[in-house]
């Protein structure tokens, strides 16, 4: 099955364009039926424990021999039996450095977090794993009686905004709302081709924009007593989670975000900011697909587009930003 989108010039919608549109929102999403859950380990995490809430770890295995292990977050003082559900970007550890600062602080406004890990033993497609997060939301309150997951809340950065996409497009399927969504640079809407290798070489500076705003970001942090040193855990490079990472690769790169992307209903809620000189994020298809006229334009889905490249998701204002519009539902 073709599930990539053909690259779009930089110009007005043309008939082919919306043809191609149109045939990633008539061409079903894959089923996965015959996966289930068949073992699962659950204990408490009271190293990650703050005065905001506290953790626990689940280790799932599929009927396929996947495995995965995920992290609960509960607040202290919750508001709500809605979970804020969240995958993490590449190479980022998911229970620790910036995705635990962005779980403590939605504990901190009274949000319980559910943070999906990454297979570690086995390559899937965007679909798959989307399946699979679904599979595991169904299982947690067989084990965790106060979280809801029939309704949840999404954030992610990066790749952590492409498999919240696939969670809101397979959200049907599973008798599922995901309210609302703040997603932070999705990127690859199609597999890279050469139109996208000719914008890095016309664009020189992409990678010293990066390494700038890198640096800034570090600036930041250095006044920020307390998050610095959790911050900078955000990266892990032991052999299991490397190696998991590379699989991941097979999600990313494969271009199957366009096809998800085209299949978020038409009265979604959700908040994309997408940054001006990231060139991952293919900011004409993206909007190509949101803005298809087949959907209505999708009124409630806010595209914002603000200076920065894609390194910007490390941006600590984000994780204000995002518990901000989060702390609103």
């Amino acid at each position: 099955m073709r599930s990539s989108i053909e690259h779009i010039q930089d110009s007005p919608l043309d008939v082919a364009v919306l043809e191609e549109v149109s045939r990633l929102e008539t061409e079903s999403l894959p089923l996965f039926e015959d996966v289930y859950i068949v073992s699962k380990v659950i204990h408490p995490r009271p190293d990650l424990d703050t005065k905001w809430g506290y953790y626990f770890e689940r280790q799932l295995q599929f009927n396929d021999g996947t495995k995965r292990i995920e992290y609960l977050g509960l607040s202290f003082n919750p508001i709500s039996e809605i979970p804020v559900y969240k995958k993490p970007a590449w190479f980022t550890a998911p229970e620790r450095g910036f995705n635990k600062l962005t779980s403590d602080s939605m504990h901190k406004i009274g949000r319980n977090t559910i943070t999906g890990g990454i297979s570690t033993n086995k390559a899937h497609s965007l679909y798959r794993n989307a399946w699979d997060n679904h599979l595991s939301l169904n299982d947690i309150p067989n084990d965790f009686s106060n979280i809801n997951t029939e309704i949840i809340d999404c954030e992610g950065d990066s790749n952590g905004a492409m498999e919240a996409t696939g969670v809101i497009a397979y959200a049907e399927k599973f008798d599922r709302q995901v309210r609302d969504a703040y997603l932070v640079d999705p990127c690859l809407v199609h597999k890279i081709a050469s139109y996208d290798l000719s914008k890095f070489i016309k664009h020189p500076d992409y990678l010293p924009r990066e390494l700038i705003n890198l640096g800034k970001h570090a600036l930041y942090l250095i006044g920020e007593e307390g998050d610095t040193k959790e911050y900078l855990k955000t990266l892990r490079f032991s052999k299991e989670f490397v190696i998991g990472n590379l699989l991941l690769s097979r999600a990313l790169f494969w271009g199957e975000f366009g096809h998800v992307l085209a299949h978020i209903p038409q009265d979604q809620s959700a908040h994309y900011r997408l940054y001006e000189y990231s060139i991952a994020n293919q900011k004409k298809d993206f909007f190509s697909i949101v803005r298809s006229p087949n959907k209505d334009s999708r009124q409630n889905v806010n595209i914002e587009v603000i200076p920065g490249t894609h390194i910007s998701i490390a941006n600590p204002k984000n994780l204000e930003e995002k518990t901000k519009y989060l702390s609103q539902r």
